[in-house]
């Protein structure tokens, strides 16, 4: 995670948008959008479990779906919010909005930004 961080820090001239499963669950933490220009926001997650990879996760970027409950995976073994969406601070400035889309191929929800 330390690696992506760099990555995302590194390039302030460019959008960056990483996602993917990052099997990180963050709880409710976290939740500002865009500190910078006042967008601040509470999760409500469904998923209140925290995990060591889901701290790291938050120490990059803390962010949230404006619906802000849905979970990004749905498996056998149970439901969790493990799939996520970061970005640089040039990529905050540009994304409108992200849902949690619908799929029935896959246990992982699309995460969808536009």
């Amino acid at each position: 995670m330390e690696k992506i961080e760099e990555r995302v820090d590194g390039r302030e001239e460019e959008v960056v948008i990483i996602g993917g499963d990052w099997n990180a669950r963050t709880g409710e933490e976290g939740g500002s959008i865009n500190e910078d220009v006042g967008k601040e926001k509470n999760r409500r997650s469904k998923d209140k479990t925290i995990n060591m990879e889901g701290r790291t996760l938050l120490k990059i970027i803390n962010g949230s779906d404006k619906e802000g409950e849905e979970r990004t995976y749905i498996g056998e073994r149970g439901n969790s919010v493990i799939d996520y969406v970061i970005g640089n601070q040039e990529a905050t400035e540009e994304i409108i909005y992200m849902k949690i889309g619908k799929r029935t191929e896959s246990g992982h929800m699309p995460l969808e930004i536009e």
